[in-house]
């Protein structure tokens, strides 16, 4: 018996009969990973008006199996998307941060460059240095959208801990 002639195997007659039918692939359901646009919207409305009216639990099942599919795709898709853009966000908000941190330290030493070069030390030269000191340690500022403000020490609930009354 070669390779050819099992192949080609055919169940005697008796045997034919009491083999169930092989089951027939159901090609009226869609890929709907295959659609886009208003075909695969009007899929979706013939697959959900399947589920709601079809007598046909195969079918109903498949419907429901490929909805699921495609629920679970568009999860993950809207999950994938929402962290990319999350992240993105907290770079940006970081680089606010940081820019904010370098224009401060600018501002203070434009403020101040004179008096350091001379090697004199004011006292509002040094609270101002301390405040910078205490903002970049502390976090002492505040975010709306990209902007940033330094927190009022008077109002703020770290203010014992930043000026060690703790």
């Amino acid at each position: 018996m070669n390779n050819q002639d099992c192949n080609e195997f055919v169940f005697p007659e008796y045997v034919q009969e009491t083999l169930p039918d092989k089951p027939k692939p159901n090609n009226s359901l869609p890929d709907l990973r295959q659609l886009t646009g208003e075909k695969k919207a009007e899929e979706i409305r013939r697959l959900i008006d399947i589920i709601e009216n079809s007598t046909d639990s195969k079918l109903r099942y498949s419907a429901l199996l490929l909805m699921e599919a495609e629920s679970y795709r568009n999860k993950k898709r809207a999950e994938t998307a929402n962290e990319y853009f999350n992240a993105q966000i907290k770079d940006m908000q970081l680089q606010a941060i940081e820019d904010f941190k370098v224009q401060a330290k600018v501002k203070f030493s434009a403020k101040y460059s004179a008096l350091i070069q001379k090697g004199q030390f004011s006292p509002e030269m040094m609270r101002d240095f301390d405040i910078i000191q205490k903002m970049e340690r502390a976090a002492c500022y505040m975010m709306d959208g990209l902007t940033v403000y330094t927190k009022e020490c008077n109002k703020c609930e770290r203010r014992k801990r930043c000026f060690g009354e703790e």
